[in-house]
């Protein structure tokens, strides 16, 4: 079962260690979860490794999710796949399963900037995840990305039904329609669908 993810980034980093500071079962690394408000999306800086184990079971992935009701980005592991993906409401990204508890890192700061993949993640950044991924967005960028994503929306929409009547070609309409009449009735069917009559 799939579920999107919607939310503010509450950003983790845990570098790996050994020795003294190193968390395993301990209560150190669970202080990232009990710091979660309404609407926030815990993201994990695991480095990308899957070897440390999962920070997060099915446990910890309720408490998660009831106190947030969002999600959950890790660039990492998880453990208990099952109890999460299955029994669990919410959006959960991660890099691979594993059955190991979390080993052999530290954690080294909350709600501070992270990187995930090749993408620097900044505190209050917005997350977003969907079916193709997982999307980090500056706050000052969300309307300007909400506009185009609409505009983006309809064009698609329009597109796609012309294409359904089989009197165009691909070229005929994509990426932009190139017949004069075309492109005056999708700049109507727009004004319409964004109510700017």
């Amino acid at each position: 079962m799939f579920h999107f993810i919607e939310g503010q980034n509450k950003g983790v980093q845990l570098p790996h260690t050994a020795g003294e500071g190193a968390l395993g079962h301990g209560t150190g690394y669970r202080r990232m979860v009990d710091v979660l408000q309404m609407g926030d999306v815990l993201v994990v800086d695991l480095f990308g490794s899957v070897d440390a184990g999962g920070p997060i079971g099915d446990n910890m992935a309720t408490a998660i999710y009831a106190a947030t009701h969002a999600g959950l980005v890790i660039d990492g592991a998880v453990r208990d796949l099952d109890g999460i993906i299955l029994e669990i409401p919410m959006g959960t990204y991660f890099r691979a399963p594993h059955p190991a508890a979390i080993n052999n890192v530290m954690l080294s700061g909350i709600n501070i900037p992270i990187r995930i993949g090749g993408a620097t993640v900044m505190p209050g950044d917005v997350v977003l995840g969907d079916r193709e991924g997982v999307y980090f967005i500056p706050p000052a960028l969300v309307q300007e990305i909400v506009t185009t994503a609409e505009v983006t929306h309809v064009h698609d929409e329009w597109t796609k039904a012309k294409f359904m009547t089989g009197k165009y070609k691909a070229s005929d309409l994509y990426p932009t329609p190139w017949d004069p009449e075309l492109k005056k009735e999708y700049e109507e069917y727009l004004k319409q669908k964004l109510g700017k009559n």
